[in-house]
């Protein structure tokens, strides 16, 4: 069954091993494939040779094609940039594999939803199919990407999205083990929607891995994300511009006295415990829900226009809760945000991203959701998204935050592993945040309770590296 829009073109099927268009990136690593093209093409070859189409088209792929195993894939480009606020975009709609770009007022998703004909229902919960969300900042007009997806019914672990060649981040807890089955019917499915370039698709008997997907964009000169996607290389950065000689603000929370150097906004309490500050909501909510309970603690003191963020933290459950730093923030007229005329605040979230403040923030842990994300303000613009390294760490551990800012260029480290990375280029989400400002660390309710260590912030010198 197709819905919400009707094909225009109807497709003839190739069947074919792929070895030979992979002749560059080691064919005999990759398995044999199927290649569905569209009969009505028209338009530029996809940059793969395939046929594209700037229509939606149909094609059915046969039950014996659609194991419990395999991967599908294809290319598209949109004719708008997709930012903000829109129509829903579809790449494939089926009962097999469904999946559309959703675009919002603060972020655009790709949801990808595998129906009755490749899927169980979920135990004790019908409604709950198997699905997988990927987030990106936004889609570039004219640039074509090739999204793929991945199952596996005996390793979910392989269940998964990529766009071009990085396996984006998933929200759990929508699949588990066993769901996906082979098809036990031919599945019709719709390729494309308006607005929309779509090519071919191919299809393959087995999960790609993500070097095979990456391995075949940039045979044909594609390279991965720079901004859009996920920006995650495991790589550890050290920077060597940081005056450390010269703290702006250096604690270790000894004593109760300190606690005059931080300023809370909603939530419980503030406290100091075993060398620890304590922050804490009184919420029993273990959902991210809105205006229950959060809170954000601000460091009264002022820090440069660049700096390095430096603290240890350990949440009381690392799979339910989020938190985030705020940093360079400033009044949307450059004032200071403890005096009038800016508002005061009671941490819903909205003050501070939509308010009277300019800043940046980046959720360094995000519970069960899986990424980092920055973004910036006034407006909270996605502006990069990065892996969170704190959710999988072990419970009982501290682990080390720093956060990296010098004009544009801001890094985030969770034990010197750069999670997530951001080169503002002071256009796409407007002017570059260059002001001094204040620093805070926000809670959501439901982390109901954090342990911050030692926390240090240092100038960097004039000269990078000097």
């Amino acid at each position: 069954m197709l819905l919400h829009c009707r094909p225009f073109t109807v497709v003839f099927i190739v069947a074919m091993a792929l070895s030979g268009t992979f002749a560059a990136n080691k064919p005999d690593s990759l398995p044999p494939g199927r290649i569905f093209v569209p009969s009505a093409a028209a338009g530029p070859n996809a940059p793969d040779g395939t046929a594209t189409t700037r229509k939606p088209y149909s094609l059915t792929i046969p039950a014996t094609l659609l194991d419990e195993r395999g991967s599908i894939s294809m290319w598209f480009k949109s004719d708008k940039t997709l930012r903000g606020k829109g129509p829903k975009l579809t790449l494939l709609n089926s009962e097999a594999i469904t999946a559309k770009i959703s675009r919002g007022r603060f972020s655009t998703e790709l949801h990808t939803s595998f129906g009755s004909a490749m899927a169980e229902s979920r135990p004790h919960d019908a409604k709950r199919i198997y699905r997988i969300r990927t987030q990106f900042t936004h889609l570039k007009a004219g640039r074509w990407y090739h999204v793929a997806w991945t199952w596996d019914a005996a390793d979910a672990s392989r269940n998964g999205c990529f766009l071009n060649g990085v396996k984006q981040g998933i929200a759990p807890p929508y699949g588990y083990d066993g769901q996906i089955k082979a098809a036990d019917a031919d599945v019709a499915i719709q390729v494309g929607s308006k607005d929309l370039t779509v090519s071919a698709v191919r299809l393959y008997e087995m999960p790609l891995a993500e070097r095979d997907f990456t391995a075949f964009c940039k045979g044909f000169g594609v390279d991965g994300y720079v901004d859009e996607g996920i920006r995650f290389t495991g790589e550890k950065f050290i920077p060597t511009d940081v005056d450390w000689a010269h703290p702006v603000y250096k604690t270790s929370f000894d004593d109760t006295s300190v606690l005059e150097d931080w300023q809370l906004e909603g939530g419980w309490r503030i406290g100091v415990a075993d060398g620890n500050l304590i922050l804490e909501s009184k919420t029993k909510s273990v959902r991210p829900e809105a205006g229950v309970d959060h809170l954000v603690c601000w460091l009264k003191r002022e820090v440069p226009a660049d700096f390095l963020l430096e603290f240890t933290m350990r949440p009381q459950k690392r799979s339910r809760g989020l938190n985030i730093v705020f940093f360079n923030a400033r009044g949307l007229n450059g004032e200071n945000i403890f005096e009038p005329p800016i508002k005061p605040r009671n941490g819903l979230f909205k003050q501070y991203h939509s308010g009277d403040i300019n800043n940046y923030h980046v959720s360094y842990w995000s519970g069960d959701r899986g990424t980092s994300n920055l973004r910036k303000n006034k407006g909270f613009a996605l502006a990069a998204i990065g892996k969170d390294l704190v959710y999988t760490a072990p419970d009982d551990v501290f682990q080390t935050i720093r956060l990296y800012k010098r004009g544009g260029t801001i890094r985030l480290m969770v034990d010197d592993v750069v999670a997530l990375m951001y080169d503002d280029d002071g256009k796409t989400f407007g002017p570059i945040h260059t002001h001094s400002g204040w620093i805070a660390l926000r809670q959501m309710g439901h982390t109901h309770r954090c342990e911050y260590g030692h926390i240090k912030v240092y100038p960097l010198k004039a000269t990078p590296g000097k």
